[in-house]
């Protein structure tokens, strides 16, 4: 069986803009309605936030069964039926005319795009990809930067001329048609079903790598310390990356203008789609350990410059800076679930670890919208957020010396 093929490239490009419907469009776009939504309803915007929590936090809880429904059920209808569900919700969003009717349509719209989602994404390059798999994962989670700074902008002209109503049918279209390629292109989740290998896969260094992990997956438990440091570690970076849906409010709330939300929002996925492919690259080059840490500080810096900014300019160096929070997230939590606790454990662990994250970020959009319209600043958030990414350096410094330590104990 071939370990090399176009088929890979095309797989990869089939992930790449999954991401982009499920995270570009779905989620890191998503936060230029609320300001619209919460003016137009005389809500606050904590409240109008709160559907995207529901949407979240619905996948988070489906992606737990993710893994299992798609070993049961045949995977390309999965993939059509969560994907029409999830457009036809995002469409009905935009005739809600309540908090609540949005609520209800984002729950469900979150529990479908599960089905299509992070979990799945992994699940196919983890498959697909032995050599080279924190760039090919970094590439594929770039596309949710890159729909996020195409579309945040669009749909922030676009709510401006035809309404937020309108622009949610549009946003139901895209999301619809990102997800085409893995409808229409025939293709398995287990490239041996096609009587293809793992790109670069080659069996001795399978059992080097197989070697080195930590224990077998029958033995693992969830009250083992560093998988709970690592469900925190997932949970407190994605609150923080949360914080880009807010910049909208946030540039507001400073006397900037919305559009210059949106551009701080655009920047933020620049700088997504920077940071996804250096730490993929950092990781093949240097380990996880060391491209998560580098991350995690320049979004402590990024945190800092924003906050403290004195001009525009600032605002968007921050903002392209801060973009790092979702390399961590998206690539950084994969690669270092692997490298911690083994390739054996990864399909157990790795949707345990997801679902911490998933749910960081449905928590920490509607707070940080409370915290705005209770204190009327967003200083709060930001200082919270730095004291956070501080506590995740020095749980991925503790979990590696502890690895080490338990590596050196097998091996005696």
């Amino acid at each position: 069986m071939k370990n090399k093929s176009v088929k890979h490239w095309i797989i990869l490009i089939i992930a790449s803009f999954l991401t982009a419907s499920v995270i570009g469009v779905m989620v890191n776009a998503s936060g230029v309605f609320y300001t619209p939504i919460a003016e137009e309803w005389n809500e606050l915007r904590g409240s109008v936030s709160m559907h995207g929590m529901f949407n979240l936090f619905s996948g988070a809880i489906a992606s737990l069964f993710v893994a299992k429904v798609l070993r049961r059920y045949p995977f390309k209808a999965l993939i059509f039926i969560g994907t029409l569900i999830s457009s036809l919700a995002t469409l009905l969003m935009g005739l809600s005319t309540n908090v609540l009717m949005l609520n209800i349509l984002a729950t469900i719209r979150g529990a479908f795009s599960s089905i299509f989602g992070i979990v799945t994404i992994n699940l196919i390059i983890n498959n697909w990809f032995f050599k080279y798999k924190g760039v090919a994962l970094s590439v594929a989670l770039s596309f949710s930067g890159i729909a996020g700074a195409i579309f945040a902008p669009v749909f922030t002209n676009l709510i401006i001329y035809i309404g937020w109503q309108k622009s949610y049918f549009v946003m139901a279209s895209v999301i619809f048609a990102c997800s085409l390629p893995a409808i229409l292109i025939p293709f398995k989740l287990n490239p041996r079903e096609e009587g293809l290998l793992p790109y670069g896969y080659e069996e001795e260094k399978v059992k080097e790598v197989n070697a080195k992990a930590i224990k077998p997956a029958e033995n693992f438990n969830i009250f083992q310390i560093k998988f709970i440091l690592m469900f925190i570690f997932s949970l407190f970076i994605s609150s923080i990356s949360a914080i880009a849906q807010h910049f909208p409010g946030y540039s507001v709330s400073i006397s900037y203008t919305a559009a210059m939300g949106a551009s701080m929002l655009s920047f933020a996925m620049y700088g997504n789609i920077m940071a996804k492919l250096l730490i993929g690259f950092l990781s093949d080059l240097k380990g996880p350990v060391f491209a998560t840490a580098t991350m995690l500080i320049v979004n402590t810096f990024s945190l800092i410059i924003i906050l403290l900014a004195p001009s525009s300019l600032y605002l968007l160096i921050g903002s392209i800076l801060f973009g790092s929070c979702y390399s961590v997230g998206a690539v950084g939590v994969s690669l270092l679930t692997s490298y911690y606790f083994g390739q054996e454990n990864y399909q157990k662990i790795f949707p345990i670890v997801s679902f911490a994250g998933t749910s960081g970020n449905a928590i920490g959009l509607p707070i940080f919208g409370y915290i705005y319209d209770f204190t009327g600043s967003y200083t709060l958030v930001f200082l919270v957020s730095i004291i956070m990414n501080i506590f995740n350096v020095v749980i991925v410094i503790y979990i590696y010396n502890k690895k080490l330590k338990d590596d050196k104990i097998e091996l005696a």
